[in-house]
């Protein structure tokens, strides 16, 4: 072979093999672009959880996982490099009640990621009680207890005015409990208890006094009367009823914010005849009896044929505190009576309704004066008591009902009411709840009292009863003593 052609032979073969060297480096193999796939178990997307919590995560892949990691709220919590998977325990009762996230982020060998997450809502707190400032007076507190849906006692807590209490008990897994407040001295004297069903888990709610009165007269004032008509009876205005004026001066209840009060005279047959409003009337006042001429104007109210039917009537101007009593009028034995009130001085009215015969109450109470009407409330009601608990069916026109029972009490002679807010319904179970021990060994009585229904203005069940104590100032108490806000009450004796 000449050397010119083994040089060009030699050149080729080169050429082939770099050109081969370069082919191998060519792979016919796509990249690796696919995500990995997560699974997170042991909790749900908007899931409300509470206690210990045990979580799983778990990231598969098309080739391999490198590595898995836990997030709570940002935090890394956990990660694993070898397993692909993640298991964690913990204790929710270290975090804050409310809105959290988990999120998982898986890598695989080529650097693809996935990202997955979970929105939960921590609810460690049971409830949170609420007191308002002036709920008790100086040196005064209640016990508010929880109980299970079997009537044992979860917790017990004191509670005093203006106080924000949050309550938790670890070994409680439940949704719902029966709350119940128990006010008033715990040794000899009055004291009385109200319990409400099927509190749910985290709700807040504000404690009422059930004898609680924001109205107490602050001092008295005495007042002289002039011009006193022989044959004429006459009647003075408190914040809660007429009283007589039988003689030149007497002495009545003094509320701070109330200086307005109502004279009516009454003819020799006690019908009212004449009112007048007397202003800013203070300690030592005169009142001039002459003044009284001012006409009255009727109200038309068709009533029952009950055996006693009563009417109430209060004004007030800028404040329902500082309402004053303008009439109180039984009703005539007819369909349709007539009740006096005072016209346009005052700007807002409050009508109380009630009758009532051996075995039954019915009470309404109502604001305005225009196109009155009765609401009655409508009831079916059946109860049975057992050992331990009790079953009802009750369905009508109420919102909710309560039925008391009553518990024995050191004090000779008197056993203290222990009353159940309760919704309607079929069949119903209910248990008698463990009795705190504070009561010092005090036991249910083998019978029950009255029961009563309400309709109250703006809610249509139990459920808004509930809501409507977790926006109050005073709880359940508010229910009745809301400006504006009208309700019916039936109540029915136990006669069986």
């Amino acid at each position: 072979m000449h050397l010119k052609n083994y040089l060009r032979l030699a050149a080729l073969s080169s050429a082939l093999f770099f050109q081969s060297c370069g082919d191998d480096g060519d792979s016919d193999e796509p990249l690796d672009t696919t995500n990995p796939e997560i699974t997170i178990s042991g909790i749900e997307n908007d899931e409300a959880v509470w206690n210990n919590l045990a979580i799983q995560a778990s990231a598969t892949d098309d080739i391999a996982i490198a590595s898995i990691e836990l997030y709570l709220d940002n935090e890394l919590l956990k990660s694993d490099e070898t397993t692909g998977s993640i298991k964690t325990e913990w204790d929710t009762n270290d975090y804050e009640d409310g809105q959290h996230t988990i999120k998982v982020v898986a890598t695989d060998n080529a650097g693809n990621k996935a990202e997955k997450e979970v929105s939960f809502e921590i609810k460690n707190v049971l409830v949170t009680l609420k007191s308002a400032a002036d709920l008790m007076d100086s040196g005064q507190s209640g016990i508010v207890f929880l109980s299970d849906l079997e009537g044992k006692i979860i917790i017990e807590q004191t509670i005093t005015s203006g106080q924000t209490i949050e309550i938790r008990q670890n070994g409680y897994d439940g949704t719902e409990f029966f709350l119940t407040e128990m006010f008033g001295p715990f040794e000899d004297d009055l004291q009385r208890l109200i319990t409400y069903e099927h509190i749910e888990r985290g709700q807040i709610w504000n404690v009422s006094h059930r004898s609680i009165d924001h109205r107490h007269p602050q001092s008295s004032r005495t007042v002289k009367f002039e011009n006193m008509e022989s044959n004429a009876h006459y009647k003075i205005s408190t914040a809660y009823n007429l009283r007589d004026v039988n003689r030149d001066e007497i002495t009545i209840p003094a509320y701070d914010g109330i200086y307005d009060f109502i004279v009516i005279k009454e003819n020799s047959r006690y019908v009212p005849a004449a009112y007048h409003l007397y202003n800013n009337v203070v300690d030592g006042s005169n009142i001039d009896l002459s003044q009284v001429t001012s006409e009255f104007d009727y109200v038309d109210i068709s009533f029952p044929k009950y055996q006693k039917s009563m009417c109430y009537i209060y004004g007030y101007n800028d404040s329902f505190n500082e309402r004053v009593q303008v009439c109180s009028e039984r009703a005539a034995d007819k369909s349709v009576s007539s009740f006096p009130y005072t016209g346009d001085t005052f700007d807002n009215y409050q009508i109380h309704i009630a009758w009532y015969d051996a075995y039954s109450s019915f009470d309404q109470y109502t604001y305005g004066i225009d196109d009155y009407e009765i609401n009655a409330v409508e009831q079916n009601f059946n109860l049975e008591l057992k050992d331990d608990m009790f079953s009802y069916s009750a369905d009508g026109s109420f919102d909710y009902m309560k039925i008391t029972f009553y518990i024995t009490n050191e004090n000779p002679g008197y056993d203290t009411p222990w009353e159940y807010i309760l919704s309607g319904g079929e069949n119903r179970e209910i248990p008698l709840l463990e009795i705190p021990e504070s009561l010092n060994g005090a036991e249910y009585l083998s019978e029950y009292g009255n029961r009563y229904f309400y309709d109250v203005d703006d809610m249509e069940n139990y459920e808004d009863l509930k809501e409507f104590i977790g926006t109050s100032t005073y709880g359940y108490y508010d229910t009745e003593h809301t400006e504006g806000l009208g309700y019916s009450v039936f109540r029915q004796a136990n006669v069986d």
